[in-house]
């Protein structure tokens, strides 16, 4: 039964994301009047903390801006997220850039994946990019957050391969120990 147990929680490691929620209110950032965002600025980001080597997975980047009117979505303001995950293959990039939708939801999402095995540390950015003196643009550091993946050796089986033996493993243990429990009794 601690063999089940072990198996459930190797399965649920990959099942188990990393989480971090910021607040940050947008009166202290350094904006002109004319890009002033009102209400508060919630960053959620998620991000798995084990892959299997060629296992694709999500770090998702959300940003809720409770406040700001319609008038800013053409003042040339927009998000500007950058991942830094080394010996990851990055999809769409490395860099997502989005105009401010305020009193939206707005998703960043990559697809990450690595067929190379060890604990990988990267970086989060996220900016907020807005029009500067002389046609410039001027960037800024809303977040920065430290972000970590695993992914194991793994001998010669693909992910898929070793979570349908596991399975079946358990549906075969299972159905053995409901025939004796049914001959016990």
């Amino acid at each position: 039964m601690a063999a089940v147990g072990l198996v459930l929680l190797i399965m649920n490691i990959s099942l188990r994301p990393e989480n971090q929620a910021v607040v940050i209110n947008p009166q202290l950032l350094d904006l002109s009047e004319q890009f002033q965002l009102t209400g508060e600025i919630r960053v959620t980001q998620h991000w798995p903390a084990f892959l299997w080597p060629g296992q694709p997975g999500q770090v998702k980047l959300t940003i809720e801006n409770s406040g700001g009117s319609s008038d800013l979505t053409a003042s040339g303001l927009a998000w500007q997220a950058r991942l830094e995950l080394p010996r990851f293959n990055l999809n769409p990039g490395v860099t997502i850039t989005q105009t401010l939708q305020p009193g939206r939801v707005q998703h960043m999402i990559w697809t990450i994946d690595s067929s190379q095995r060890g604990v990988v540390s990267g970086t989060l950015w996220l900016n907020l990019v807005r029009p500067g003196a002389s046609d410039g643009v001027v960037n800024e550091l809303i977040l920065s957050s430290p972000i970590q993946v695993q992914v194991p050796f793994q001998a010669f089986l693909s992910w898929q391969v070793f979570n349908i033996l596991v399975w079946t493993w358990l549906v075969v243990a299972l159905l053995s120990w409901i025939l004796v429990m049914r001959d016990a009794l």
